[in-house]
């Protein structure tokens, strides 16, 4: 479902985030009815969904911490999405462990990389449990398949071609892993041309 994918969109809510979203979600609505949401007619969403913010990694050469990385120039990044059919099993705590020891550090010890986010899902319209909630443009949190998606987003500062290795081998399907470049300010033909 998601190997179509070439735009990807993501925001970041502090506390409180469960007013911040319900706000997000009301300014969808309001725009809908304004008839300002022309993206209803010219992308599809295969995925949605809120996640939780697991850990930060940065480059020590980069000399900023992992929470500012958002907010730092990338060249690109990089997104990968696994999903577990079993989220909280001893096979895929031990990926999740894997990770942070051997797979983070090294990524950081790439020329290019200048750090990474994991983030794993509170609720998702990929989750089975999802159902599209009357008067919502989004969704509500229902949080019953918790854990069953992690995203890892790197922030890539150097050749936007740089060879990453493929995702780290373990349990789970790997239903996304792709370099995303940024948008250009006032270069908006990025959907004009082929994928």
């Amino acid at each position: 479902r998601l190997a179509g994918t070439h735009y990807v969109n993501m925001y970041w809510f502090r506390e409180p985030w469960r007013e911040s979203f319900a706000e997000w979600q009301e300014l969808a609505e309001r725009s809908f009815q304004w008839g300002r949401r022309p993206d209803t007619t010219l992308a599809l969403r295969p995925l949605m969904g809120l996640f939780r913010a697991i850990r930060g990694y940065a480059s020590p050469r980069v000399l900023v911490s992992p929470e500012a990385l958002p907010f730092r120039p990338a060249r690109a990044v990089h997104l990968t999405l696994r999903r577990f059919e079993d989220a909280h099993s001893p096979d895929v705590h031990a990926h999740h462990a894997a990770f942070d020891t051997d797979v983070a550090p090294g990524l950081l010890d790439r020329p290019g990389v200048a750090g990474l986010w994991t983030f794993t899902s509170m609720a998702t319209t990929l989750d089975a449990s999802w159902r599209a909630v009357p008067g919502s443009t989004t969704f509500e949190p229902s949080g019953s398949d918790a854990g069953r998606l992690r995203a890892e987003l790197l922030f890539l500062d150097g050749d936007p071609d740089l060879a990453l290795p493929p995702p780290a081998p373990g349990p789970g399907e790997v239903l996304f892993a792709s370099r995303l470049l940024p948008i250009t300010p006032w270069g908006w033909d990025w959907f004009d041309g082929p994928t």
